[in-house]
């Protein structure tokens, strides 16, 4: 059962009619029962990637294109380190301490981690995609599945890619 969640930003359609549709810097909180408004988002895009809770995400790039990451904390949104490589209808998952940012239109394979303060380029995605979905808890481990394979709709891909990223430190004495 969903007790929590957040939504923000994205593509609004009056009356259903996608030819009028707009992007929006709407926030919406999920409380388990009831949505209500959260703070606005400051950059206004759609189809950004998504990671952390409703009181600690994270809206990464999108479609504009931006590198703009901002943090959410429950009720404002504020400007974070921006991501390496603009794009949007990319996959996400993890946390505003330790997120993964993958994939994304139209076709990018290349992966970007962050630990808190700043991303950097991590493993290339097996298959090229765009759309995916993102889970994981953490910038060290993730699942990547299904997504647009190609500028065809009907270019669907079934893969489901794991994403590790085992970091071993040692410590060396020198004498």
């Amino acid at each position: 059962i969903l007790t929590a969640g957040v939504i923000f930003g994205g593509q609004t359609a009056p009356g259903g009619d996608p030819g009028a549709a707009t992007n929006t810097n709407v926030t919406l909180e999920y409380d388990g029962t009831n949505w209500t408004s959260g703070g606005n988002i400051n950059t206004v895009s759609q189809r950004r990637g998504g990671a952390g809770t409703q009181t600690a995400a994270l809206a990464i790039s999108g479609d504009v294109p931006t590198a703009n990451v901002e943090e959410y904390n429950g009720s404002s949104w504020t400007e974070g380190p921006n991501v390496n490589t603009a794009r949007g209808n990319a996959g996400a998952s993890g946390t505003t301490t330790s997120a993964l940012f993958f994939g994304g239109y139209p076709n990018i394979a290349h992966s970007e981690t962050y630990n808190g303060s700043a991303w950097t380029e991590g493993a290339n995605l097996g298959t090229a995609r765009y759309g995916m979905v993102g889970a994981g808890t953490s910038n060290t481990s993730a699942l990547a599945a299904g997504g647009g394979a190609g500028a065809d709709p009907a270019s669907a891909s079934a893969a489901t890619e794991e994403f590790s990223n085992i970091v071993i430190l040692k410590t060396v004495t020198d004498s």
